[in-house]
């Protein structure tokens, strides 16, 4: 692995830490479903777009995917139960388990391609 895919790699790790750090503070803004389902569609479609575009878009698109995610389930999960408009919140609250799953075999893939790095390095 070389320098830019480290430094790439890193780029899109700390902002997983900062989506996630967000994703604390999402219970003090107003639940509405449709800004949940907006989220969620928005954390979709910057899952799909990573094999359309070049190496540094989807960098770019990896950030703001890891940026974007956690923020996006959290926030659906706590409009479920306090959103006046129940249908989108449902959905939101769908496509966020759908979505959450996506990000943890993201993560659990990433730990596992880190540790077989290390293990060949040494």
């Amino acid at each position: 692995m070389d320098s830019q895919q480290k430094l790439h790699l890193a780029l899109a790790v700390s902002s997983m830490i900062a989506g996630t750090s967000a994703a604390c503070f999402v219970h003090k803004l107003p639940s509405r479903g449709w800004a949940g389902l907006v989220l969620v569609l928005a954390s979709f479609s910057g899952l799909t777009m990573f094999e359309h575009v070049g190496y540094v878009l989807s960098t770019l698109l990896a950030m703001l995917w890891g940026f974007l995610t956690p923020i996006a389930t959290v926030y659906s999960f706590r409009a479920r139960r306090r959103a006046p408009d129940r249908l989108a919140a449902l959905a939101a609250f769908v496509g966020g388990i759908i979505v959450g799953g996506f990000f943890l075999i993201i993560i659990a893939v990433g730990v596992f391609q880190i540790f077989r790095t290390l293990a060949q390095g040494s």
